[in-house]
């Protein structure tokens, strides 16, 4: 979230310690342990861990959207008409036309791209990691064979999950 907030952090929260941390649920428990602390994150977190609501819409771009998931130790529910996976995808950057090669591997074994976003990955300059979201179920042959040449291509690659399309299932 420092990230999307970075323009009104660096006017409203000029020379506060700003601290990174995983997530925004827990930069809600820390600041509601620390006396002067605060947190962004969402309401669900002021409420749940009693803290003030001090500021609304402090995104740097006010037609930023959000995408919330479920994180589990297992698939997801599995459809036999319509699934989607989502990916983590790092590439190297040096070497041209990489990304391109990571699409090809999706497209050759069959799989239609959703959605791709791109995030700086904070590692290194112009290294970025992608948000792919695709159809197809982990346990399809497809998928599992486009993983496998991901991983020739790709210098990291993290599954986060699959799920039934349950729009498409309405």
């Amino acid at each position: 979230s420092l990230g999307q907030t970075a323009s009104w952090c660096a006017v409203q929260l000029k020379g506060v310690e700003r601290i990174a941390v995983p997530s925004n649920s827990a930069a809600a428990l820390l600041a509601s342990k620390e006396l002067g602390a605060a947190a962004i994150a969402g309401e669900l977190c002021a409420d749940l861990y009693s803290l003030n609501l001090l500021e609304r819409n402090i995104e740097d771009m006010k037609n930023n959207t959000t995408r919330f998931l479920i994180f589990g130790n297992h698939t997801g529910r599995r459809d036999e008409q319509r699934n989607k996976t989502i990916l983590g995808l790092t590439i190297d950057n040096r070497q041209s036309g990489s990304l391109t090669a990571a699409f090809q591997a999706l497209e050759k074994n069959g799989i239609d791209l959703i959605k791709v976003d791109s995030r700086p990955s904070k590692v290194a300059l112009w290294n970025y990691f992608f948000f792919v979201e695709v159809v197809g179920h982990i346990e399809d042959c497809n998928v599992r064979e486009a993983l496998a040449e991901l991983q020739t291509i790709c210098q990291s690659i993290i599954v986060f999950g699959s799920f039934a399309d349950v729009r498409q299932l309405q």
